[in-house]
């Protein structure tokens, strides 16, 4: 006998979900961080551009 699948079986949790909300979540995340790699290169040169310039 084969073992039939029920509905706890066929779902798995970790496929995410392609919702609208989910994917401007996703988005607004990847945003967010790119953002902030960007602050802190920014930072991370002035740092070295101020320090620098005392020749």
């Amino acid at each position: 006998m084969t073992k039939r699948a029920g509905k706890i079986d066929t779902r798995n949790p970790f496929i995410p979900s392609h919702s609208r909300l989910t994917i401007a979540a996703d988005l607004l995340l990847v945003l967010v961080v790119l953002s902030m790699t960007l602050v802190a290169v920014s930072a991370r040169v002035a740092q070295q551009l101020i320090g620098s310039s005392t020749w």
